[in-house]
């Protein structure tokens, strides 16, 4: 195709060397360290476009969604671990990726059970909390309301503590000390809760 450059050529033009016959036909009115300079700066042009052209990965096609749905239903209520492995993906990521995340394995979990349901709510307020502090509260509290609302409707003792516990965590973290101990001492009270 004329006018046009495949990756390779644009690659190989980047990083091929240049001999003195081909700069003086790029910039035959340059002399010397001059027409090298010049080469130079037309190589970090085209590189620095090749890295705005190229696409960049589409986090929903990459991210695996199902898996995360898997490992965040299996498991006993006290296992926190999934969520911790979430979260340690979710800190290479930036912010917009993990809305798009958490969107997807929401929308593939959305008939998974509670615990599924309570640790997805919990991933996403560790994200809100890592990334927003010390501001963020009040998108944390609603958050934290739904999941002690989930957990509560189960009427599943260690669900109860395992929200209780997550709530009082969150608070603590925002040195709001009341909830904190309410909640803390509700989920050591059921007798269940694992720091």
């Amino acid at each position: 195709m004329c006018g046009t450059f495949s990756l390779f050529q644009l690659l190989n033009f980047l990083f091929t060397p240049v001999s003195a016959s081909q700069l003086s036909l790029i910039s035959p009115n340059l002399a010397g360290p001059m027409k090298s300079l010049f080469h130079t700066l037309i190589k970090l042009v085209a590189f620095y476009l090749l890295l705005l052209l190229l696409p960049a990965p589409v986090m929903a096609g990459i991210f695996p969604a199902e898996e995360w749905v898997d490992r965040l239903s299996r498991g006993e209520s006290t296992d926190h671990s999934p969520v911790r492995e979430l979260e340690l993906v979710f800190s290479k990521m930036d912010s917009t990726e993990v809305e798009k995340a958490l969107t997807q394995i929401e929308k593939e979990g959305r008939s998974e059970g509670p615990i599924f349901q309570l640790r997805l709510l919990h991933a996403r307020i560790w994200f809100l909390q890592d990334r927003n502090q010390p501001y963020g509260m009040e998108k944390l509290v609603p958050l934290l309301e739904s999941m002690m609302g989930k957990a509560t409707a189960t009427n599943d003792e260690e669900l109860i503590a395992y929200a209780s516990w997550v709530y009082g965590s969150m608070m603590y973290s925002y040195n709001e000390l009341e909830p904190a101990v309410t909640y803390s001492l509700k989920a050591l009270e059921i007798g269940r809760a694992h720091v």
